[in-house]
């Protein structure tokens, strides 16, 4: 089935495929649509190119495709004449090209995306992605100029390292030092070139890119923010209570000191008592032996049996 009959036949679905890679690819923009489906589309006719040479050479069936799919596919796509015309065009068009690249019907861009580090999302070099795409296993070149071209490469990496890195898409202002510029065209890279339609459109994401950073950046400034309040409550609050169990303990230490002061107090007024009684007692013991007082004593002894 061609690319372009997709909706015919199944409807919706390239509307479902760039969904999908919005949702995948958030730096996507919708003024990118039309390059990004032009990749889907050029990997569509990749996967259904490989399907041919790998199956229909070999009279194999593929475990994925039912028995009535793949009878379709032969007797209405492979067999189809503008279809081998197409095929013959397209072969004809790859032995005139210039570069042969040694990855075969995967895009260059596909290639850098691959390469890219898995930890840090960087993309490579144009002197890694020259050696992938063009040096041989050996050490030589597919391209008879391919070391001098990976030379220049280095050359202008040093030199124009500003003006590289400034640049909507550096990968390709950096092959396009070297290699020169199309109208339509990125060479070294395999795509269309960043027209001035296209620079405004990075731009405008770049800027997009660095306001989405910076709301992020205030997001996670407010974030810290928020946890150091609640850190500083928490730390308020444990103090407060820390404080109000002092006072607690200190009201009742209190009150123990003050409950056994009293009791001290009573203590004190209770040995006073007995002693002044004690004291009284003595007393009164005493005055009978006084001469002044024999003859009362003596009246009260009488009064006494003992």
């Amino acid at each position: 089935m061609k690319w372009k009959d997709m909706d015919n036949a199944f409807p919706g679905t390239t509307a479902v495929i760039w969904n999908f890679l919005r949702n995948k690819f958030p730096e996507i923009s919708v003024g990118d649509k039309g390059y990004v489906m032009a990749q889907v589309e050029r990997q569509y006719n990749v996967r259904r190119s490989r399907l041919h040479t790998t199956y229909r050479t070999t009279k194999r069936r593929p475990s994925d495709v039912a028995p009535e799919d793949w009878q379709w596919l032969i007797k209405n796509m492979w067999t189809d004449e503008k279809f081998k015309k197409r095929s013959e065009t397209n072969s004809s068009n790859r032995g005139q090209q210039e570069m042969k690249s040694l990855v075969g019907t995967k895009s260059i861009v596909q290639i850098a995306y691959e390469q890219r580090d898995p930890a840090t999302g960087e993309w490579p070099t144009a002197m890694d992605l020259w050696k992938a795409i063009y040096q041989k296993p050996d050490g030589t070149w597919s391209v008879q100029n391919g070391k001098e071209i990976l030379n220049n490469l280095h050359t202008v990496a040093e030199t124009e390292q500003e003006k590289i890195a400034s640049a909507p898409v550096p990968l390709v202002e950096h092959f396009a030092l070297v290699l020169g510029r199309k109208s339509n065209h990125s060479r070294g890279v395999g795509v269309a070139a960043v027209n001035h339609g296209a620079q405004e459109r990075h731009r405008l994401h770049a800027q997009a890119e660095a306001a989405r950073q910076h709301a992020d950046d205030a997001r996670e400034y407010a974030a810290a923010l928020q946890g150091e309040v609640l850190r500083l409550t928490e730390a308020n609050n444990q103090l407060r209570d820390e404080l109000q169990s002092q006072r607690e303990e200190l009201t009742s230490q209190r009150r123990t000191v003050e409950e056994q002061s009293l009791d001290m107090e009573r203590l004190v007024d209770q040995k006073l008592e007995e002693r002044m009684r004690a004291y009284f007692a003595h007393m009164t013991n005493s005055a009978c032996v006084i001469p002044s007082s024999t003859s009362t004593c003596a009246a009260d002894n009488q009064g006494d049996p003992n």
